[in-house]
């Protein structure tokens, strides 16, 4: 309810109790920035944020692609947090 643009919704304010209307409009906000990657440039591949870290996933810092983990960037995710659990 209230999200159809170009509708004229009636609503009762809950300090006065009078009704008033209004009307919805959404709009999109765009932010830029470079893909490199995407131009022929390599791609930059961090470590999700997942738990259990079996199960993360690469994705480029820039353009978000995921992809699997290599056997030996896994075994690297897996040592590191390891490794945190003995400090």
């Amino acid at each position: 309810y209230g999200y159809e643009e170009d509708k004229v919704y009636e609503q009762e304010c809950s300090g006065c109790d009078k009704i008033f209307v209004y009307t919805t409009s959404i709009s999109f906000y765009y932010e830029a920035e470079k893909a490199a990657c995407l131009n022929g440039g390599e791609h930059i591949f961090e470590p999700t944020m997942t738990y259990p870290k079996k199960y993360t996933k690469m994705c480029c810092t820039m353009c978000d692609k995921t992809r699997q983990p290599t056997e030996d960037e896994l075994t690297l995710i897996l040592a590191k947090v390891k490794d945190e659990n003995f400090k």
